[in-house]
């Protein structure tokens, strides 16, 4: 090809750069050239065929094995279909379709195949850079098979000199669960979308979409060789695009059910940028028709919360059961404290049995001022608590209610009971 008039033509020789066969491959060709009647054009006919052959993609880090069919091309055409190919240990289709007198997209390269956790983690890991330590928390919590595929999608820019590249993965994740916190979670036979997208080339690659139904995400890279991770953006809005200039995670949108604390968990590990061995701060300003914190549910809820330099939390909440302040801090060789400063909070008992029934031995050290609060629809007036961890449950040091002609003030313990459930004893 290189040797031919087709190196003259855009879309062919892009993509004979872009991929890069050896091995066991003929080649029969048909070719008429008009030497005597110029005003003709030139006719090409080519069968390429690959037995047991290898293509290597330095730009999209791509390489295949045992790759086996035929690519059938002309002066103005490439086609081919199904072929076999082995990638990163798994059985994959190749398709190449293109043609010179598509305008728009002159160029698509397309494969196929079934994905498993550690298939996915590896691509994962490949096309997010820097994002390793958070990549292996999601996949070690995937299990199952699912379809995808990956195309590198050929566009001609303005000029139409060049050949801009993007690559996009998709898959509706059949056969995939996701044991994620909500709003990640998803059973095996339930339908997801998945959408990946990275421009390809030097200088275009900064930005990169991945999508997870209607999870909008985007990840920032900076323009440098470390390809420092600078911003994720998650949110239900696709055109919430983060600031460049500030480093950080950022999470909006409306949601309908979120779990707290295992969210949180994914999103602040402190290997998220892995090379820095530091944490990107972040950012929340999210609805939630469901929220679960602590073992209690709180329903149409607004959340506002920034992590500090120590990536402790500070939120804002406001619903109909929760209204004030709230300090996630981590102290070292104390664990986590949560200090709430609120306005009003209304609570119900959780029944032992119920899924989000808490166990006390896995709360941390609470301290609270509320100025209003209702329990099981009783008021009792303001609440000051203060509780730490101990063994089984929580020791309450302090656990006092205020309001005219109310005054009641105990000390205890929280625990949990594997079979009478959580257990109370107050003095």
């Amino acid at each position: 090809i290189d040797q031919s008039p087709l190196s003259n033509d855009t879309m062919i020789s892009t993509i004979n750069r872009s991929l890069m066969p050896e091995g066991n491959i003929s080649l029969e060709l048909d070719m008429s050239i008009p030497i005597r009647n110029p005003e003709h054009k030139l006719k090409i006919n080519g069968n390429m065929n690959f037995q047991n052959a290898s293509i290597q993609s330095n730009e999209v880090d791509l390489e295949l094995t045992g790759l086996s069919g035929d690519l059938i091309f002309t002066e103005s055409s490439l086609t081919a279909n199904d072929l076999d190919a082995v990638y990163d240990n798994a059985t994959v289709t190749l398709d190449i379709s293109g043609s010179k007198f598509n305008n728009t997209f002159p160029a698509n390269i397309t494969l196929s195949g079934n994905a498993d956790s550690v298939f996915i983690s590896k691509q994962l890991n490949k096309y997010l850079p820097n994002s390793s330590e958070g990549i292996k928390n999601i996949t070690t919590n995937l299990s199952g098979y699912t379809n995808w595929d990956a195309s590198i999608i050929y566009s001609k820019d303005s000029d139409n000199k060049e050949l801009q590249r993007q690559l996009i993965i998709k898959s509706n994740l059949i056969g995939l669960e996701l044991n994620l916190p909500q709003p990640l979670t998803k059973k095996g036979y339930e339908s997801t979308s998945l959408y990946f997208s990275k421009h390809l080339g030097s200088g275009n690659d900064n930005y990169i979409t991945f999508n997870l139904g209607n999870i909008y995400t985007t990840f920032a890279y900076k323009y440098s060789p470390s390809r420092e991770l600078q911003n994720i953006s998650i949110s239900t809005n696709n055109r919430n695009t983060p600031s460049f200039n500030e480093a950080g995670i950022y999470i909006s949108g409306n949601y309908d059910s979120i779990d707290t604390k295992e969210l949180l968990s994914l999103l602040t590990s402190k290997d998220i940028n892995k090379d820095k061995k530091t944490s990107l701060p972040v950012n929340v300003d999210i609805k939630a028709s469901k929220l679960l914190y602590l073992g209690q549910v709180f329903k149409d809820i607004s959340i506002k919360g920034k992590t500090d330099q120590n990536y402790d939390w500070d939120y804002v909440l406001d619903s109909k059961a929760i209204k004030g302040t709230l300090k996630v801090a981590k102290i070292k060789n104390e664990g986590t404290h949560v200090i709430a400063d609120l306005e009003h909070l209304l609570l119900t008992s959780n029944d032992s049995s119920n899924e989000y029934s808490i166990d006390p031995s896995q709360l941390p050290t609470l301290f609270a001022n509320v100025k209003k609060f209702n329990y099981n629809s009783l008021d009792l007036g303001t609440l000051t608590l203060t509780a730490l961890p101990s063994g089984s449950g929580l020791l309450i040091e302090e656990f006092t209610f205020r309001k005219p002609q109310l005054h009641i003030q105990a000390t205890g313990k929280w625990s949990k009971n594997r079979y009478t459930g959580s257990m109370s004893k107050f003095f």
